[in-house]
């Protein structure tokens, strides 16, 4: 249970460090003037993110490494940016870097007309002999808008198969052969903290139901819970046993009834996947 609650406290840590340039919305000067939103949703328009004016060509992304077994940094971790915006069209490389003796690596990204809009893999580059002993999942990283900015993403873990089943177990499935068909998504407000009582809903296309044998969860108490309805502190919550080569949206909803984000990845077969969901 302890390195479950470990796995979930890192996938918890995700924030979002970019500027979110998102302008008041304009209004004509027959029209009353409204007062400025304030709250930790006030940058979200309702409308789709619209890139700005000038978009750099590249950006940085700072990411680091941690071992889920011993919950340590680790060098020789790659992280590589893919300009595909989901998991199963390959991977055309738009960036990629290594982590350092601390974990962490600092690597320009392309973008393109509409900023970076692509997905990160983790790759295991260690030693075959490395490789054996403690052989890693398959992790991919997404975001839910474009990104415009410079991102300093907070520690990824990686893991083995027996994490992931400890997962299925602690939201009440079989941890045997759990599978790695699972999304997990943090959603953050304008502030870019962790935002509580959001529902999520990550579903197949033009459905309203979780996809049939599917288990949506939320992080409660330190650990993932079946019961629970709507993000704690840590914004953290998911499905699991999804199935692979199809495509999912991932939507998140406050307690106005507002959608705050969304988002969408198909699955890779036999890869573990996280997506941040940003206000738009």
């Amino acid at each position: 249970m302890k390195r479950v609650a470990l796995l979930l406290a890192v996938l918890a840590s995700l924030s979002c460090n970019q500027v979110l340039d998102i302008g008041e919305p304009v209004t004509e000067s027959t029209t009353p003037v409204e007062p400025p939103k304030t709250g930790p949703w006030r940058c979200v328009t309702g409308q789709n993110l619209v890139p700005p004016a000038t978009i750099p060509p590249t950006i940085n992304l700072t990411m680091t490494a941690r071992y889920y077994s011993d919950f340590t940094t680790r060098a020789g971790i790659t992280f590589q940016a893919c300009a595909q915006a989901n998991s199963i069209q390959g991977c055309t490389d738009v960036g990629k870097g290594t982590t350092d003796a601390s974990g962490t690596t600092t690597f320009p990204v392309t973008t393109g007309p509409n900023g970076f809009v692509g997905h990160i893999r983790i790759l295991d580059e260690r030693s075959e002999e490395e490789k054996k002993k403690e052989p890693l999942v398959p992790f991919y990283y997404f975001f839910s808008n474009a990104l415009f900015a410079d991102l300093k993403v907070p520690d990824s873990v990686v893991v083995t198969q027996a994490d992931v089943n400890g997962l299925a177990a602690s939201a009440g499935a079989d941890g045997t052969d759990a599978g790695l068909n699972h999304i997990s998504a943090t959603t953050v407000d304008c502030d870019g903290a962790p935002a509580a009582n959001v529902s999520l809903k990550i579903l197949l296309p033009n459905t309203t139901e979780p996809p049939p044998k599917s288990i949506p969860w939320y992080f409660r108490n330190g650990t993932a819970s079946v019961t629970a309805t709507a993000t704690d502190a840590s914004g953290l919550g998911g499905t699991l046993f999804l199935q692979a080569g199809l495509e999912y949206s991932v939507s998140s909803t406050n307690t106005e009834g507002t959608l705050v984000s969304q988002g969408g990845l198909v699955l890779a077969p036999g890869a573990f996947h996280t997506i941040l969901m940003l206000p738009r």
